[in-house]
């Protein structure tokens, strides 16, 4: 992907990519990751995905958060998987107080707007 970002605005093999992302409005790998996996989280909780999906996560409140909880995993495959990786970032964004600007936007297109704008300032 960095490679491609310095194709796109023909930049020096030493540039910073980080600077190109963002001044491009596009994800790098990590922030693309993160991405998709909040949107996959908002699909579960508004009920857009289906039936098989249900009991991927129990949303639970803790003290003045609300928070995913994931089953435990006994092997890095699970820790790592959407299951766990989701709620991990979920979490995340929401104790840094992230998340809580853009979760009264209830339809998917107005959600992943926010979302961009945040995950990319």
């Amino acid at each position: 992907m960095k490679k491609a970002m310095r194709l796109i605005t023909r930049s020096k093999y030493s540039d910073s990519t980080e600077k190109l992302f963002t001044a491009t409005n596009n994800f790098d790998f990590y922030r693309l990751h993160k991405y998709l996996s909040v949107i996959f989280v908002f699909k579960q909780s508004t009920g857009i995905l289906p039936e098989i999906f249900k009991n991927y996560y129990q949303f639970g409140v803790n003290k003045r958060h609300n928070i995913i909880k994931c089953n435990k995993s006994k092997t890095n495959i699970v820790f790592f998987h959407i299951v766990c990786n989701g709620a991990r970032i979920w979490n995340d964004l929401i104790f840094k107080n992230d998340l809580y600007s853009i979760l009264s936007y209830k339809t998917l297109s107005g959600f992943k707007k926010k979302l961009k704008v945040l995950l990319i300032n």
